[in-house]
């Protein structure tokens, strides 16, 4: 779901309004507990953020003459509203130009582009790509989705200065404790407690999330799945899973 947009004010910079969601952004509530205020999240909600969001940016994607590309997917940007997760912080989207499958942002948003470049998004949420090529295409907000995706996993942030150096970024921490074969210490310890230990079920669940955000944030852009891809991907997973409780709790 999208944010309601209020309108355009004219102050002496251009200004978006929109509502705000009662309870803030998942930056401050997906279960990180650094000032000791926000709220931890349950894994339930947690997937349907993910779920949620997945359809919005696809609608973003896949619903208007042209794509349109949101350009600052990370936690910040996604608001809860009653659990109810909605997409926000437009302010520097944009459309794939007519007869091109991509867009650079000094063609599109020419006359403030220091900004645009500085304000797209944190560091860790840019597509590595990116800064290659200077290409936008729907796999620069699948990159973004992927890092939200291991947000919500386990519960820490983007980037932590206080990780070794070389797994400060939360991409190359996960990809190291993957290779070590240590999911455990991957997931969230306020989601293993929610039932006390990891069923057989909500593990196969977790690790094909897992799964699914690190195949968002592939180094090469082509190898990334498309965002609706990625929707029917978490609808599968969501609908497995119950298949297997179901399943499970009629042989008892």
């Amino acid at each position: 779901m999208l944010l309601s947009f209020s309108g355009r004010l004219e102050f002496s910079e251009p200004a978006l309004v929109y509502e705000y969601p009662k309870n803030g952004s998942i930056s401050q509530k997906r279960g990180i507990d650094s000032d000791g205020k926000s709220l931890s999240l349950s894994w339930k909600v947690r997937f349907k953020v993910a779920k949620d969001i997945a359809n919005a940016i696809t609608y973003l994607h896949t619903a208007f003459p042209r794509p349109i590309i949101h350009m600052k997917i990370q936690p910040s940007s996604i608001f809860l509203d009653k659990d109810i997760p909605k997409l926000g912080n437009f302010c520097y989207f944009l459309s794939i130009p007519k007869g091109k499958m991509y867009a650079r942002i000094e063609e599109v948003h020419r006359e403030y582009l220091h900004e645009v470049s500085c304000a797209c998004g944190k560091v860790e949420f840019l597509d590595p790509d990116y800064y290659k090529t200077s290409i936008i295409m729907e796999h620069y907000d699948v990159y973004g989705f992927g890092i939200v995706l291991l947000a919500l996993l386990t519960g820490q942030e983007a980037f932590d200065a206080n990780r070794p150096e070389e797994r400060e970024d939360i991409r190359s921490y996960v990809e190291d404790l993957v290779q070590k074969k240590r999911f455990n210490e991957i997931v969230d310890p306020k989601i293993l407690e929610e039932e006390g230990e990891i069923y057989e079920e909500k593990e196969l669940q977790l690790k094909a999330f897992l799964k699914l955000a690190l195949g968002c944030n592939k180094e090469d852009k082509e190898e990334r799945p498309l965002m609706i891809d990625i929707a029917k991907q978490l609808f599968k997973i969501e609908k497995s899973t119950r298949r297997t409780l179901g399943e499970s709790v009629h042989s008892n």
